[in-house]
């Protein structure tokens, strides 16, 4: 994917004079006893260390900073020792990763490494506690589960979404994601909608382009392809065509498709999947979820931040009663302003740590709204992941509920 750096790798047991001594260790095993070693030479060589593990429905992850002499002297002193326990993650030992847990997990660790290497202001710092990320929890970042789950709902997972029809509306860093993650699932028919082709700019973040020579490609050819190399028993169709009323002459020059609400609803689609880069297509495509009762989960990203929204027809408000996107739709045409980039709110560069993130917290969402009596209801008023936050990850506290002037109301208010 990158010439530019040197990877190496060694099948062996962990010693640290295998490969001199790193600026900082990662244990990504669901092994507490290789968690264990990484302790004692994160200490021997005062570096820090990441530990992260996974399972299906759950993820961890947190860092590990080595005290100084002074630092331990000071601490006792007050009848307090850094224990090491809490870094080895016990609970996940024996068990299978999960793909969305996975990939979620690695998007904070990923971060976490930039911070260690890179610090870009005062407040960048380190995790000083731990994240979560549960499955089966209804607030998401909390240990604790409240979903049970049988083991008929585990021999099941892999025939939940045969016969749904999913539309992922967007190829660019944050459809890369749940591209990937979304052929995993078993879906039966995944479209991807996007009219930009691959630039040489797109590779830091896009990273399924780096996989061949694809610049100056269609991004849904590529994108639809690879995702058929993954999973080839689910089909991925990907169209050159812009979500909305109307395309300029630049986009009728390159033959761009218009994907209006009529030639939408001819996909048949069970559930659509906001990767968009602008806030005028998230609008259109609210507003067809709203009037045609469609699940729809919209994801945005800037470079350290990024939120999902989760609309769920009669049980959470719409996109636009959640964030007022009509409104900033009207801003953003008066403006004349389209952004090159994915962004939540404002139009900034994207990167790749923070559309994985928000990407596999999409892919996570999707099986509430089919399934919410086995998995939980899904998220009510959003998820928020802030880089410089403490916490990192939270769900949004400010409760949306719809307006009654607005057409998603109607089965909320009146169930």
């Amino acid at each position: 994917m990158n010439p530019k750096i040197r990877v190496g790798g060694y099948y062996s047991p962990l010693f640290y004079d295998l490969v001199g001594k790193p600026n900082i260790l990662i244990d990504l095993t669901n092994d507490p006893c290789s968690k264990f070693k990484s302790i004692k030479i994160s200490d021997k060589l005062k570096i820090p260390f990441i530990t992260a593990s996974t399972s299906k429905n759950k993820g961890k992850v947190m860092v590990y900073t080595p005290m100084s002499k002074t630092e331990r002297i000071i601490l006792s002193k007050k009848n307090y020792t850094q224990s090491i326990d809490e870094y080895l993650f016990p609970d996940f030992e024996n068990c299978q990763q999960g793909n969305i847990t996975s990939g979620l997990i690695a998007g904070l660790v990923t971060e976490e490494i930039r911070k260690s290497v890179i610090k870009l202001y005062d407040y960048d710092k380190l995790m000083k506690k731990g994240v979560t990320y549960n499955l089966l929890s209804n607030r998401r970042f909390k240990d604790e589960c409240e979903i049970t789950l049988g083991i008929s709902d585990y021999l099941n997972e892999k025939n939940l979404f045969k016969n749904k029809k999913v539309a992922i509306i967007g190829a660019g860093s944050i459809g890369n994601f749940v591209g990937l993650g979304l052929s995993l699932m078993n879906f039966d028919k995944i479209y991807l909608i996007d009219m930009d082709k691959i630039e040489e700019n797109n590779k830091n973040r896009q990273i399924l382009y780096t996989l061949g020579n694809y610049v100056g490609e269609k991004k849904v050819e590529i994108l639809s392809r690879l995702m058929n190399k993954i999973n080839p028993t689910t089909q991925s169709i990907g169209i050159y065509g812009k979500l909305g009323n109307n395309l300029n002459k630049e986009e009728k020059r390159k033959q761009v498709k218009l994907i209006n609400e009529s030639e939408f609803l001819k996909l048949d689609c069970d559930l659509i999947l906001g990767c968009l880069d602008n806030i005028s297509a998230r609008a259109f495509a609210n507003r067809l979820a709203v009037k045609n009762s469609i699940p729809y989960i919209d994801g945005g990203t800037s470079p350290f931040s990024g939120q999902v929204r989760v609309y769920s027809p009669g049980k959470t408000a719409c996109l636009d009663c959640q964030e007022n996107i009509y409104s900033q739709a009207i801003e953003e045409q008066n403006k004349e302003e389209i952004s090159d980039h994915c962004t939540a709110n404002d139009h900034e560069p994207s990167v790749v740590m923070s559309n994985q993130i928000i990407g596999a917290a999409i892919l996570g969402e999707i099986r509430t709204l089919f399934y919410p009596e086995v998995y939980g209801q899904p998220v009510m008023n959003g998820m928020l992941y802030n880089s410089f936050d403490r916490d990192r990850l939270v769900l949004n506290k400010i409760k949306c509920k719809p307006n009654k002037d607005c057409l998603c109301s109607k089965k909320f208010y009146n169930k």
